[in-house]
């Protein structure tokens, strides 16, 4: 059984599918509808809040059962099964997932995020002034680029043991 989905520019159809609404009491904002599917069929979807007007995506958590969804930089944990989400603390502007572990890393402009079923499991160091960039995701380590004062500089994080070499820290 393999999940999909797609991020929908409005809402489905009414009666179309199951819908299910996460974060419908906060007043104001946008919303993100994703429409989410098993073999290719259609199963339910989902409007989420968003905090800003981007970035919007679904990071796959195959391991878990379950998705991260990032609604304008608002980020979701999403039981797939269960069709259930909820908010994650930290605003995220680019997500991945790691393969074959039941984890997700997460950056905002400054920082790493480790994240799970549980929520954050670990934030990184500030590594980056303005900006982090992944360059590979591996089940073991993920590499990348953090924007510094002086340009672009390398980072490395060892998903084990949660340990960050390189960044804004290495230049001095």
């Amino acid at each position: 059984m393999t999940w999909d989905a797609a991020l929908l520019v409005d809402a489905p159809t009414a009666g179309s599918v199951r819908e299910r609404h996460f974060d419908a009491g906060v007043p104001g904002g946008s919303w993100l509808w994703v429409l989410f599917r098993r073999d290719a069929k259609p199963v339910w979807a989902g409007s989420f809040r968003r905090e800003l007007a981007r970035p919007d995506s679904v990071h796959f958590v195959p391991e878990a059962n379950a998705a991260l969804v990032i609604a304008g930089a608002r980020s979701y944990w999403v039981s797939l099964e269960a069709e259930a989400a909820r908010s994650l603390a930290p605003l995220l502007f680019l997500a991945a997932s790691i393969p074959s572990r039941p984890l997700v890393i997460g950056a905002d402009f400054t920082s790493l995020f480790l994240l799970s079923e549980d929520g954050v499991v670990w934030r990184s160091r500030r590594l980056a002034l303005d900006g982090i960039s992944f360059t590979d995701v591996a089940a073991d380590d993920v590499r990348g680029v953090a924007t510094t004062p002086s340009g672009p500089v390398p980072f490395q994080v060892d998903i084990v043991g949660r340990q960050v070499t390189g960044g804004l820290q290495s230049e001095r």
